[in-house]
């Protein structure tokens, strides 16, 4: 029986080359740049059986196929599934999103190339009880203080509920540039005066850390089993930063509690 099926580059509709095979029953596949046919491609034959899936898309032309793809997505994360690895990679231009109900229950191995709102990752972390490694995109745009008024302020962390008792380690890759002045604006960080188009890179030690690095900040020290958490070397130390800061507003008997945070290993992380 085949136990592992990989294409890679094919030119065609994927979907020539799959119908041959009984994808139910092939426990790992895995499909690099996929040009054409992926949307023909039924996600329950792809996590038809427990095993690992990977499908990375090329780059794609020009049309409506990100909502095409939005829409394949969705169906992947509603299956009642017991694929255990899974690897998703687009080029997007705007943020994907996963539905509210999440069905693959059994995965332990998550890795997301398409830019979320980092507000999905707690719904993620709480539909996956068995996950222990996640890595995702993320946008760096962030409504974390909007989203979370009167929580942040009133609910100590101890408080709160853990989000995964299982994950232990989390990859977290943030566009290496925000976006203009006006949004730096209002997250407070107006420090180059630039003009409103103008994309600006993020420089460490230059400022204080923006708002998306604090919600991840949150999501991290809500994870007690987590060992490490990994980025690029400019979120990895905005982050840590943040940890160290909710820390240090901390009694002592949630010191003593929250201790691993600080004993938490910080990576680098090149995308």
């Amino acid at each position: 029986m085949l136990t592992h099926l990989s294409v890679a580059r094919y030119p065609h509709a994927i979907t020539r080359v799959l119908r041959h095979f009984d994808l139910p029953r092939i426990p790992h596949i895995v499909l690099r740049d996929v040009a054409h046919g992926w949307e023909n491609v039924a996600p329950e034959h792809l996590c038809g059986k427990t095993g690992s899936v990977q499908v990375d898309l090329a780059t794609q032309p020009k049309g409506q196929w990100e909502h095409a793809y939005q829409m394949w997505v969705n169906r992947v994360f509603s299956l009642g599934s017991g694929v255990t690895s899974m690897r998703l990679s687009a080029p997007l231009a705007e943020r994907a999103t996963l539905p509210d109900i999440i069905g693959l229950t059994s995965l332990r191995d998550l890795s997301l190339g398409l830019p979320l709102d980092a507000a999905t990752i707690p719904r993620l972390l709480f539909g996956l009880p068995r996950l222990l490694h996640l890595a995702v995109h993320v946008h760096p745009e962030s409504t974390w203080r909007e989203r979370n008024a009167g929580v942040i302020e009133s609910c100590p962390l101890d408080r709160l509920p853990p989000l995964s008792t299982t994950l232990q380690r989390l990859v977290i890759y943030i566009d290496s540039c925000v976006p203009s002045s006006t949004a730096l604006r209002k997250r407070g960080r107006d420090d180059y005066g630039e003009p409103a188009d103008v994309v600006l890179p993020r420089v460490v030690n230059k400022v204080s850390p923006m708002e998306i690095d604090w919600e991840v900040a949150w999501v991290v020290a809500r994870v007690p089993s987590l060992v490490e958490f990994c980025s690029e070397k400019v979120t990895s130390a905005a982050v840590e930063q943040c940890i160290d800061e909710i820390v240090a507003g901390l009694d002592d008997a949630q010191k003593e509690r929250f201790g691993r945070l600080k004993r938490l290993h910080y990576a680098s992380w090149v995308y």
